[in-house]
């Protein structure tokens, strides 16, 4: 458990912030700031002294695509984790990470938490209801089969994560696919011709049991996004598809979590340029 010493007392907060730490299993400040509604430099100060006291360690992501380093994210050790296990029946999480884990890998995975968590507030602010997040591979992964060029190529469709959110009484799935702007083209034409095919057989009430499904992808720029969007139209006939939804980076911010729920979003159908909302108003 988190005790408290006489010289340096634990803020109250700092059980959630434990908790977040374990369910997302590393977080940047500015995320763990926006959940709680606390200031950042606050969390910051706290944060370097736990690291000293061995119950954080510091991870450095990168974004290659964007050229330029993200903050230092925190996670917990092993010490952090047995803090957050003591007396709960069932953790959230008794996972480590390792610090070997590449800076790439961490900065993709700081975006895919920033989704969860922009989720779980419009979910506490009861904007929306969010009744799943899954990331686990074995939880969400599918594949498919396409003719290409008088062969059957297999086609892997692996989200980042799957949100089955309410809003308004429809229930919908978003396959989240966080971009970095580093998969050739080629490859994502074919995984949005995958994505449509299994949709199309029925793909997502068969795995999911979802009637309403969205392949959400989330680009880094502009440039990116129009080009992502342009081959989702391209794999489709040249139609395009109401199963493809793209967003900037922006558009998922912890800090201003309603800023998902304007009109941020460009569908992937042909003559269809207009912004709306992902989620209907």
């Amino acid at each position: 458990m988190l005790q408290d010493s006489l010289l340096n007392p634990r803020p109250r907060w700092l059980i959630d912030a434990f908790a977040l730490l374990a369910a997302h299993r590393f977080l940047e400040v500015r995320q763990v700031a926006g959940a709680l509604g606390l200031d950042g430099r606050v969390v910051t100060g706290v944060f370097e002294g736990l690291v000293g006291e061995g119950l954080l360690q510091t991870l450095t992501p990168t974004t290659l695509s964007l050229g330029h380093l993200r903050p230092t994210a925190f996670a917990l050790t092993r010490a952090g984790v047995a803090c957050v296990v003591a007396g709960v029946d069932d953790p959230p999480t008794r996972h480590v990470v390792r610090p070997l884990t590449s800076s790439f890998t961490l900065a993709h995975e700081l975006l895919v938490n920033e989704f969860a968590l922009v989720l779980q507030h419009l979910h506490a602010d009861h904007t929306l209801r969010l009744l799943s997040w899954w990331t686990a591979r074995d939880r969400i992964a599918e594949v498919t089969h396409l003719a290409v060029k008088g062969r059957v190529v297999r086609v892997p469709l692996v989200a980042d994560a799957l949100a089955i959110v309410e809003h308004r009484g429809l229930r919908t799935g978003l396959l989240i696919e966080i971009d970095m702007g580093t998969v050739s083209a080629r490859t994502m034409r074919q995984k949005f011709a995958g994505y449509h095919a299994w949709w199309n057989d029925g793909g997502p009430a068969r795995r999911f049991g979802l009637s309403a499904t969205r392949v959400v992808t989330v680009a880094p720029a502009p440039r990116r996004m129009k080009r992502l969007r342009d081959l989702s139209i391209e794999a489709v006939d040249g139609r395009g598809s109401g199963l493809f939804w793209f967003l900037p980076h922006e558009a998922v911010d912890v800090a201003a979590p309603g800023r998902l729920l304007g009109a941020v979003a460009r569908v992937g159908k042909a003559n269809d340029e207009d912004l709306r909302p992902l989620f209907a108003s």
